[in-house]
């Protein structure tokens, strides 16, 4: 799965990675007589709360292995992933703030310390692969599962 898992798919998780998490927990059964039932492997014919627990179950699957990637992150990483995908920054705009703070930190009279684009574009890429593997720890069941819901939307759609 890790070939298919391109930048833009890690991007697309991570810059809506929050939104989700508040989507799913919207889907959540709000009280202990909540019944929810998940279908009985084989069958094509469920119910609209079996269809619902089911993505739910999934989403929140790689939900969880994108926060845990984030978590896993080392600490300067863990702000520029912030920065990317929560502040939406271009890697100009994030360059431009680790560079003030880098000299903030060391003195402006080291007008030298600067941060450049590339090395933020580098850091992002490190983040992506961090992601990937974590995005790839998720079940190869889970994936097959995805493209079976994607197939039968198409299917209710046409």
């Amino acid at each position: 799965m890790g070939e298919e898992l391109t930048p833009a798919a890690i991007d697309c998780i991570l810059y809506n990675l929050s939104t989700w998490r508040r989507l799913v927990e919207l889907m959540e059964p709000k009280t202990s007589a909540s019944v929810v039932c998940l279908p009985v492997s084989g069958t094509r014919s469920s119910s609209a709360v079996e269809r619902v627990a089911v993505r739910r179950a999934l989403v929140t699957e790689v939900l969880d292995a994108a926060e845990r990637a984030l978590k896993a992150l080392p600490p300067e990483l863990r702000q520029i992933a912030r920065l990317r995908y929560d502040h939406r920054m271009t890697y100009r705009e994030i360059a431009r703030l680790l560079t003030k703070r880098a000299r903030r930190r060391v003195g402006m009279d080291q007008m030298t310390t600067r941060v450049s684009t590339s090395t933020v574009h580098q850091k992002v890429e490190s983040i992506r692969n961090i992601c990937r593997e974590h995005l790839c720890s998720v079940s190869k069941e889970f994936w097959g599962q995805i493209r079976t819901l994607e197939l039968d939307g198409t299917e209710q759609r046409g």
